[in-house]
């Protein structure tokens, strides 16, 4: 009797990783690509003629005015054909690319907050709402462009859109679309974006505030120094007029003593012996009292 048959699965050995320095390497060639993709293709649609030969025509002239050559003549010619001007968001997705692969490059482990499918779902809806936008609202000439505003892909989705739900419809949808496509493609919330828009306003509304009333408080400060010097100008012009004051000094008075009043009666018989005081009579005057104040000390 035969024994059961073993069945040996065959298990892949796990792939070896890439060296850090050649991932480093192979992440830094993906931003720079990035950064040339930004830089050629708003050099290409910046530089864009109807005279040149592309995908939508034959062009005018030998000589291409395009900056990226007969290759970026006819790249510029197809995006411009095919979604307007809203084909600039293919320049704002390369750089937000060079800005998201830049910080990869210091982080390797970091990755997109809500994944990098998502963030390519978000922007095609962007692009696609924007160019139906522009389809719908903008009548403006397309000399400029290829085709209609909005391109073949925009003109054609505002005209469905228009046909099954109206004109002002058409438009708030594709508003509704632009903001979810955009919020997916950004990562930015619409409610976080209202609030600090909502505190930035009223943070500007306090500070005019302040800035009107202390406004109002220099005016009234101005009007008081103004109200003031007036007064001052008033009270040096009375003082003006007037005389000025004198001061004089007092007479200084010195009592007499009581016994020049007693000698006024000359003595009868002089030769009587009693040792009596020689009359105050034979003395001088007092001078009159000095003062060392000087007249500025007395007005003072």
């Amino acid at each position: 009797m035969a024994g059961p048959i073993r069945r040996t699965s065959q298990i892949k050995p796990p792939r070896k990783p890439l060296a850090p320095k050649v991932a480093a390497l192979i992440r830094e060639a993906w931003w720079l690509l990035a950064v040339g993709a930004a830089v050629y293709l708003t050099m290409i649609l910046g530089s864009f003629h109807r005279s040149d030969p592309g995908w939508s025509s034959t062009g005018q002239g030998d000589e291409i005015l395009n900056a990226g050559g007969p290759f970026g003549a006819w790249l510029s010619d197809v995006l411009l054909y095919l979604f307007g001007l809203s084909a600039w968001w293919l320049v704002v997705l390369a750089l937000y690319l060079v800005w998201w692969g830049y910080r990869r490059i210091g982080d390797p482990d970091s990755e997109h907050h809500h994944g990098l499918w998502v963030l390519l779902l978000g922007f095609l809806v962007t692009l696609l709402a924007s160019a139906a936008l522009e389809g719908l609202r903008f009548h403006a000439s397309s000399a400029a462009l290829p085709f209609h505003p909005g391109g073949a892909v925009g003109h054609g989705l505002a005209g469905l859109i228009k046909s099954l739900i109206g004109f002002d419809g058409a438009t708030a949808t594709l508003l509704m679309l632009w903001g979810i496509g955009f919020s997916l493609f950004t990562g930015l919330s619409w409610i976080a974006i209202s609030e600090r828009l909502g505190g930035l306003l009223e943070t500007l509304y306090f500070r005019a505030q302040e800035a009107w009333q202390a406004r109002q408080d220099r005016k009234a400060g101005l009007e008081a120094l103004s109200a003031r010097d007036e007064a001052i100008q008033r009270e040096r012009s009375r003082l003006k007029k007037e005389p000025p004051v004198r001061i004089e000094r007092p007479k200084p008075e010195i009592p007499k003593s009581d016994r020049s009043e007693v000698e006024r009666q000359e003595l009868l018989f002089r030769d009587i012996p009693g040792g009596q005081l020689p009359p105050l009579r034979l003395l001088d005057e007092a001078p009159a009292a000095q003062t060392t104040v000087d007249e500025a000390s007395l007005e003072a």
